[in-house]
């Protein structure tokens, strides 16, 4: 009987042992989770998954600000190996560590390893970069800038209608090149944080719309593209007008010199193109046309001169001649004097005259005599000269006798 009490007791002794010992044995079977790694990403929050472990049915995980000092108030768990970490702030890093359980022994847990920490990382919130802004534009490219977004490592910018990406800076300042001239762009930034893994954070984005490339050059306009359009003897008035050819220009300007001293007299435009003209003053005027970008004019080159002048004729019919007179110009070269029966056509030269000429006598109209009862057209040029050149005015003297 005492051997039999003696085994009984030993057996519930070592009962008793099994049951407070840590089952250090069934912990080291439960694998660490392995592949564990950033999916997804928003301003306050970030997904991670890893790789499902055998025999668990429950997860942890935990995250740090450094990796090293893990507080218990920040783990939670799941079922599934995948999870969101929330209440996390924008454009931040975080490690990340994560285990496996089995809980299917409610009174034993069993735990493995915890993984080795992750980095990960959260968006950078885009409305802290405030607006894009154009700071600068050329026919071919537009120069864009924004303030630095809290947390960026790097901008993602693309095209703001296609949703291509154009590059990545990271700067805050994007030049695109390659564009057409006076074209209108849409440019999108995305501000992204990237973890030393390579995943890159990103959730929101800020755009500029409708930002134009400056339009070229506007081309030269030749002295077809520009004139004199209204001529008022009268009052010494002329109105000046010009048309771009290629459709590409907003307005133009015309300079009015003096050809005796070349001084600027006159800058004609678009909205301002009356002159009053000074007799017996021969001018020279040019063009160039401008196309405009916000408030700047963007000129092209200006053309050659054209020339004009407003001479003072006076004339009186006889019966048998017709005597002109004239105050003499200052650039003339000489003068031409022509006469017809018709004002608009017809005219034969009846003589031209120096520079020093101030009046002539006509007794004939081609062959034929001047007549008493018939009417006449007379027609003065002043024939100009610019420097060594000889030039044609674009205004004449037309009287009519009778």
């Amino acid at each position: 009987m005492k051997n039999y009490i003696k085994a009984m007791v030993t057996f519930v002794f070592l009962m008793a042992a099994a049951a407070v010992i840590p089952n250090t044995a069934s912990a080291a079977e439960l694998a660490t989770p392995q592949g564990v790694h950033q999916t997804g990403a928003a301003k306050r929050e970030v997904k991670i998954a890893w790789n499902a472990v055998p025999g668990a049915d429950t997860y942890y995980w935990s995250w740090s600000l450094d990796g090293s000092a893990w507080s218990d108030s920040d783990y939670d768990w799941c079922k599934s190996p995948e999870d969101i970490i929330y209440n996390l702030s924008a454009g931040s890093t975080y490690y990340v560590r994560v285990r496996a359980a089995d809980t299917s022994d409610w009174a034993n847990y069993e735990y493995s390893e915890w993984s080795q920490p992750i980095q990960v990382a959260t968006a950078p919130d885009a409305a802290q970069m405030g607006q894009l802004t154009l700071a600068e534009a050329t026919a071919s490219s537009l120069t864009i800038t924004w303030a630095p977004c809290p947390g960026a490592t790097s901008y993602n910018v693309y095209d703001g209608s296609t949703n291509v990406l154009l590059g990545t800076v990271t700067n805050s300042t994007f030049v695109r090149n390659s564009l057409a001239p006076g074209n209108a762009y849409s440019i999108k930034v995305v501000p992204v944080r990237t973890t030393d893994a390579g995943y890159a954070a990103f959730d929101s984005y800020r755009i500029i719309s409708n930002v134009y490339t400056k339009p070229n050059k506007p081309v030269t306009p030749s002295t077809a593209n520009f004139g004199l359009t209204n001529i008022y003897y009268n009052i010494n008035v002329a109105y000046f007008g010009a048309t771009d050819p290629s459709k590409s220009a907003n307005g133009y300007e015309i300079e009015v010199y003096t050809m005796k001293g070349n001084k600027k007299v006159f800058t004609a435009t678009s909205s301002n193109n009356r002159f009053s003209v000074k007799r017996n003053t021969a001018y020279k005027y040019r063009c160039r046309f401008y196309a405009t970008y916000g408030n700047e004019k963007i000129y092209g080159d200006w053309s050659g001169y054209r020339y004009f002048v407003y001479q003072t004729v006076s004339g009186k019919k006889y019966s048998n001649r017709i005597k002109m007179s004239w105050k003499k110009v200052a650039n003339a070269k000489n003068y031409t004097v022509s006469i017809s029966t018709k004002e608009k056509s017809g005219y034969k030269k009846v003589k031209t005259l120096s520079s020093k000429s101030t009046s002539l006598t006509i007794r004939k109209c081609g062959k034929s005599k001047i007549k008493k009862n018939k009417t006449y057209y007379v027609k003065v040029v002043a024939n100009l000269k610019d420097g060594k050149k000889s030039v044609k005015s674009d205004t004449y003297y037309v009287g009519k006798a009778y």
